[in-house]
């Protein structure tokens, strides 16, 4: 996996250094990415692309810390093993004349 994962930003590399080189292009920003939207990416330990809201996460929580001045309560997400929720099987709602 960890091969696949370089093959790939050495291709992306190559495209950028090309643009650059050859053909004077002034590119903003193709350095590595971190972040972006408030998440970052980074690979896991298969080496797999991911992408988290930590910074975003981080943000709410420290306004709600400076709006409340308390941490909100913990919240599991997604469900705890031991819950089992069940699909609703019941009629639609029609419209009433």
């Amino acid at each position: 996996m960890k091969k696949n994962l370089m093959d790939s930003k050495s291709i992306l590399t190559g495209y950028i250094t090309t643009l650059v080189d050859e053909h004077s292009f002034r590119l903003k920003g193709t350095g590595p990415t971190e972040s972006h939207l408030g998440c970052d990416f980074y690979p896991d330990e298969q080496y797999i692309l991911c992408y988290t809201p930590k910074k975003y996460i981080k943000k709410i929580l420290n306004s709600y810390d400076q709006t409340y001045g308390k941490w909100p309560k913990a919240a599991h997400s997604p469900l705890i093993n031991s819950e089992h929720p069940e699909l609703d099987t019941s009629l639609r709602v029609t419209q009433r004349e």
